[in-house]
């Protein structure tokens, strides 16, 4: 485990959640999605992933409550010295009865099956629509293990499969996503990754960008965000 990057992102979270003190908040009850860029992901996600869950515990976030919907994906901040960055996004009118956590358990595992501690997705309820933030997905199976290993356009299908099931689960279609950020660990697979988005979901935006997915077999990863009316 890389020490470097655990100290880094145990200091970011204890910032945020020192920030949400300061106004009346807390990391269990108001953040709804956190996204960690990695430098190195394949040397240093380990230790972010030890950090998340240490900070979790600390703040009553366990299996038997609920994590924080996420994407970890391979990334660099600016500072030579920076191995970890976090964006945080906070709904401060959250309440617990707003949030609803999805699992789609015919298509995929709890994380902490694994080590790891964030959502597959999170349903957040507001006046007049409901909105869905569906964590960074890939190719995995209901038993943690990676689906479809070496093939970019079975492993597209098999994540876009997986983010369907999960926004079903809290009440919504594929119909309903907004928009799309599809991260690569190849540019050479670009062509087919995209032209897959394009055959089957033509109108809804996507970013495709170059990113080291968080498992060296996995070629592809997108999380989405989608929105219907209640």
């Amino acid at each position: 485990m890389n020490h470097g990057s655990y100290v880094q992102t145990l200091m970011l979270f204890e910032k945020y959640a020192e920030q949400l003190r300061q106004q009346g908040l807390n990391l269990r009850d108001h953040c709804v999605r956190t996204w960690l860029y990695v430098r190195d992901i394949d040397t240093n996600y380990a230790g972010a992933v030890k950090a998340r869950n240490d900070i979790f515990r600390q703040h009553g976030l366990t299996a038997d409550t609920h994590f924080i919907a996420s994407t970890g994906i391979g990334g660099r901040a600016s500072g030579r010295n920076v191995v970890v960055a976090i964006d945080f996004l906070t709904y401060p009118e959250a309440r617990r009865g707003d949030l609803a956590y999805l699992k789609a358990l015919d298509h995929l595992n709890p994380t902490h099956e694994y080590g790891v501690a964030f959502e597959r997705g999170t349903r957040v309820s507001l006046p007049g629509r409901r909105q869905f933030f569906i964590s960074g997905t890939a190719s995995i199976d209901r038993h943690g293990q990676v689906v479809n290993v070496g093939d970019v356009g079975r492993q597209t299908a098999r994540l876009l499969e997986n983010i369907g099931a999960l926004l079903a689960d809290g009440g919504a279609t594929t119909q309903d996503i907004k928009y799309f950020i599809v991260y690569l660990r190849d540019l050479a697979d670009y062509a087919t990754v995209d032209g897959y988005m394009q055959r089957h979901f033509p109108h809804v935006p996507r970013i495709v960008t170059l990113a080291q997915v968080c498992r060296p077999a996995w070629l592809v990863e997108m999380e989405c965000v989608a929105e219907r009316p209640t």
